[in-house]
């Protein structure tokens, strides 16, 4: 199980996508973990650049709904628009059953966008990409904003919670099977000493068996986080390559 869950993660960090253009085939590849503060993508196209243009127009008011209120600076004779933009990521909570606490943490991604079109190709670039998380803390159920908080964080770092590697993970699942294995093969006589080595096994599997609960918790986070991002920015790059790309002739 957990070498599946791990394998899951390492599959999804080498996705690659197809995009075509010229009826050629551009491999492009997104990688959370290696966006840092900028991403780009360029597109071979023979669309006249006036509607490349155009159709960017249309992309920004479709995606972002108010095309006044997120666009920074268009140049319609240099044919290049820049935009603030923002997409919500899943939230989290975090329970402290023993503290009778509740913590929730809201993402949210931020960037810049810069459209820019020529003759033969167009561009969209992310910039100023971070994952701005802001955090509510909540004691016997009421909050408690003296300790509430918020912070910026490259994509790369939000992407990189804590993921144990496949071969220790599972060299820890064989050493539980061996522990389990030991303790159904000890007599089933009652003696002092035997009682008291089941009840080390017992303690001991208990503990290990936390740890790798924990292990595979932690990949699932990797693995979630990883495809929200990736999701955000792949939703974003393809209906803007598709809209740009049409050309409505009524």
């Amino acid at each position: 199980m957990s070498k599946h869950l791990f394998s899951i993660v390492v599959f999804s960090l080498s996705i690659l996508h197809t995009i075509c253009s010229y009826g050629q085939s551009e491999q492009i590849q997104i990688n959370p973990e290696e966006i840092g503060e900028s991403l780009s993508f360029v597109f071979m196209s023979d669309n006249p650049v006036q509607n490349k243009h155009l159709n960017a127009k249309t992309w920004i008011a479709k995606t972002f709904g108010d095309y006044k209120s997120v666009i920074q600076f268009e140049d319609d004779n240099n044919y290049k628009l820049i935009l603030k933009g923002h997409h919500d990521l899943p939230d989290e909570v975090i329970d402290i059953s023993q503290l009778y606490s509740k913590i929730n943490v809201y993402y949210t991604l931020n960037y810049t966008i810069t459209i820019d079109s020529k003759d033969d190709r167009y561009r969209i670039l992310f910039d100023n990409v971070s994952v701005h998380s802001k955090t509510e803390t909540y004691i016997l159920g009421t909050r408690n904003t003296n300790v509430d908080a918020e912070a910026d964080r490259l994509v790369s770092e939000y992407c990189k919670p804590y993921v144990p590697d496949a071969e220790r993970l599972e060299r820890k699942r064989s050493e539980l099977d061996s522990l389990n294995s030991v303790l159904s093969s000890l007599p089933r006589k009652r003696s002092r000493s035997i009682d008291k080595q089941k009840r080390g096994l017992l303690v001991e599997i208990e503990k290990r068996e936390k740890t790798l609960a924990e292990n595979e918790k932690s990949i699932l986070e990797h693995k979630a986080r990883y495809e929200a991002i990736y999701n955000a920015f792949y939703g974003l790059v393809s209906t803007f390559q598709s809209t740009v790309e049409s050309s409505d002739d009524f």
